[in-house]
C-alpha cells in the first residue's frame, strides 16, 4: 500500500508538471519530425558542377542527370577559384582523353552524387565507343586500329580542395561538431549558473540592491564571455593541432565565428534560466532549443527540404554559426565571405542580451 501511495503521490506532481510531460511526449516527436523532414529529400539535393572545355557529347550526357546542375566556365581559372566564385561542388577540365575532376568535398553527400554520375556518364560513353569499334572490326581486316580505340577510352583524374577521398566521418563533421560543442556547454553552463545565483538568494540580493539590471547582466556575460572565450579557444586548438583536422581558412577567423556563437549561447542560456525553477528545468530546454538546432547545423543537406523546414532553419544561430564555420575551414573563405552570418549572430547575441535585461524585471522586488 505504500508503495502505491508513493506511486500516486509521484504521479500526481507529474500531472501538474506540464514541461516534463511536454519534454517526454512532445519532444521525441519533433525530433522525429526534424529526421523524417531532413532524410526523406535527401534524393533531390542537386550539385553544381563546373565544367571548362569539355567534350560536348560528355556535357550533353550529363546534363541528363537530375540530381546535377551544370555550370559552363567561360575563362580558366584555378580549380579552387572557381569552386568558391560559382558555389561549386566539383569543376571538371578535359585535356584529351583524360577528364580531371577537382571536388570541392566540404560536403560529402555532393561529392558522391558527381562522382556517381560522372562515373555513369563516362561508363556510358566508353560503351558507346566500344560498340562503336567492334561494330568496325566486323569490315576490317585488320582489327588492330579498332581494339586501339577502344583502348583510348576516357580516363579520370581526381583531385580534393578539402581533404581525401578516405577520410574519416569524424573529419567531415569536424567544423560542424566544434560549433555545436561550443555552443551546447556555454549554454548549459551560463544557465545553470545564473539559476543557482538565483536560487541561492544571491541574484535577488543584487536586484534589491541600487545595482541596475544592465549592469547585472553586462556583469554576467563579462564573467561567463571570459569563460566561454577559453573554452573556445581550447576546443578550436584541439581539435586543429591535436586531432589534426585540416584547415583551409584563417585560424584566427574560426576563433573570432567560435567566440560569437559562443556569446549568442551564453545569452540564450541566461535567458531561459530566467524561466527555470531549477536545474532539471533548465535541462529541460536542451531537447527544445540545443537538439533540434544540430539538424540544422551543417550535418545534413537541407537544400533539398521544403521552403516551411528552410525558413525554419534560418531562425536558429547554429544554421548561421556552422555555416560560416564550414565556409572558413573546408573552403578557406575570407571574413568577407561570411560577413553576414556573422552581422545575424551578433544580431541574435544583442536580442538576446536586450530581452535578458527585460526578463530580470520579473525578480526585482523594488
Amino acid at each position: 500500500m505504500r508503495i502505491i501511495a508513493i506511486f500516486k503521490r509521484i504521479m500526481t506532481e507529474l500531472r501538474r508538471d506540464k514541461r516534463t510531460l511536454a519534454i517526454v511526449f512532445v519532444a521525441p516527436l519533433l525530433i522525429l519530425t526534424l529526421l523524417f523532414a531532413i532524410l526523406q529529400n535527401s534524393s533531390s539535393v542537386t550539385a553544381r558542377l563546373g565544367v571548362y572545355q569539355v567534350d560536348q557529347t560528355i556535357v550533353n550526357q550529363l546534363k541528363k542527370n537530375d540530381n546535377l546542375h551544370l555550370v559552363s566556365l567561360k575563362e580558366r581559372k584555378s580549380a579552387k577559384e572557381s569552386l568558391m566564385q560559382y558555389n561549386l561542388s566539383a569543376v571538371i577540365t578535359q585535356k584529351e582523353n583524360q577528364l580531371t575532376v577537382t571536388y570541392q568535398n566540404a560536403d560529402t553527400s555532393l561529392t558522391g552524387i558527381v562522382k556517381a554520375d560522372l562515373t555513369k556518364t563516362v561508363s556510358g560513353e566508353q560503351m558507346s565507343k566500344l560498340k562503336s569499334a567492334l561494330a568496325k572490326v566486323t569490315k576490317r581486316t585488320k582489327p588492330g586500329r579498332a581494339i586501339s580505340e577502344i583502348n583510348s577510352g576516357m580516363t579520370i583524374n581526381e583531385n580534393y580542395i578539402y581533404r581525401k577521398s578516405n577520410s574519416s566521418l569524424f573529419i567531415s563533421i569536424a567544423p560542424v561538431m566544434v560549433g555545436f560543442f561550443v555552443f551546447f556547454f556555454v549554454f548549459l553552463i551560463s544557465g545553470i549558473s545564473l539559476l543557482h545565483e538565483r536560487t541561492t538568494g544571491t541574484l535577488n540580493r543584487l536586484l534589491i540592491s541600487p545595482v541596475k539590471r544592465y549592469e547585472i547582466v553586462s556583469a554576467y556575460t563579462l564573467a561567463y564571455g571570459t569563460l566561454a572565450v577559453l573554452q573556445t579557444v581550447i576546443i578550436v586548438s584541439y581539435v586543429f593541432f591535436v586531432l589534426g583536422v585540416q584547415n583551409q581558412g584563417s585560424f584566427v577567423l574560426v576563433l573570432i565565428i567560435n567566440i560569437i556563437l559562443a556569446l549568442v549561447a551564453l545569452s540564450l542560456g541566461l535567458l531561459v534560466s530566467t524561466f527555470a525553477a531549477s536545474e532539471f528545468q533548465m535541462i529541460q530546454f536542451i531537447p527544445l532549443l540545443v537538439v533540434p538546432q544540430i539538424f540544422f547545423s551543417g550535418i545534413f543537406n537541407i537544400s533539398g527540404m521544403n521552403q516551411i523546414w528552410q525558413g525554419v532553419a534560418k531562425i536558429m544561430p547554429l544554421y548561421y554559426g556552422d555555416d560560416a564555420l564550414t565556409n572558413v575551414i573546408k573552403k578557406g573563405a575570407s571574413i568577407s565571405g561570411v560577413w553576414l552570418d556573422l552581422v545575424v549572430l551578433i544580431g541574435f547575441a544583442i536580442i538576446l542580451l536586450v530581452l535578458n535585461i527585460v526578463g530580470l524585471k520579473r525578480y526585482r522586488r523594488v
